[in-house]
């Protein structure tokens, strides 16, 4: 969203949050991977459609959840934790994994599990 302008990933990681503190992460978590718009969509952004996905989700499509999502409580959390990470150039994305404190390189194809395990053996 960064990069497009979207405030969509922002909007979604703050509606995580608060599936979360309504004891719903992992569902509503799904739900959201499931039905990702592309990248070119930015549809996450409006609170409806975040709500939306809620009600797939016993027990998520509460008023309680629904101020969350409009209020973005955690919003400002998730966006500092953005600057100072992503940001600022710490690690190029997602997955980033580290091994004792350096950035392993993710390879793209070969044994990718054996290619891990020797990483931690030498880290």
């Amino acid at each position: 969203d960064h990069t497009s302008g979207g405030k969509g990933s922002l909007a979604a990681a703050n509606a995580a949050s608060c599936a979360f503190r309504a004891g719903k992460f992992q569902p509503y978590r799904e739900a959201l991977f499931t039905g990702q718009p592309a990248e070119s969509d930015d549809a996450y952004a409006q609170p409806d459609k975040l709500i939306s996905v809620a009600k797939t989700i016993d027990g998520l499509d509460t008023p309680a959840f629904e101020d969350c999502v409009r209020n973005q409580p955690y919003a400002g959390s998730i966006q500092s934790t953005y600057d100072s990470t992503i940001g600022a150039n710490k690690f190029p994305g997602v997955p980033a994994i580290f091994i004792n404190g350096k950035q392993w390189q993710i390879p793209t194809s070969g044994d990718l599990a054996g290619a891990f395990t020797q990483a931690v053996q030498a880290g």
